[in-house]
């Protein structure tokens, strides 16, 4: 494959990322996150994901800090 040839989109993947607030600090005194991705169905909406991260914090012991969605689309063939 080389510029100009024709592309093949592949798999589509969507995420929601989750932050946690861990409680914790570090040796400077700032707060400890942890980070987590949920694969998600694409036709998820992002009220859909805004849901569902919280669904998952009602069951975590941590506080939930962030939450943001990633769509990534695998483009080929590399060769």
């Amino acid at each position: 494959m080389a510029i100009g040839d024709t592309v093949q989109v592949g798999e589509k993947v969507k995420r929601v990322r989750l932050v946690w607030d861990t409680g914790e600090v570090d040796e400077n005194g700032n707060p400890i996150f942890r980070r987590q991705s949920v694969l998600v169905e694409e036709s998820a909406t992002e009220q859909d994901c805004y849901d569902i991260a919280y669904l998952l914090a009602s069951l975590s012991k941590n506080a939930l800090s962030g939450i943001s969605v990633s769509e990534l689309v695998e483009l080929g063939p590399i060769t």
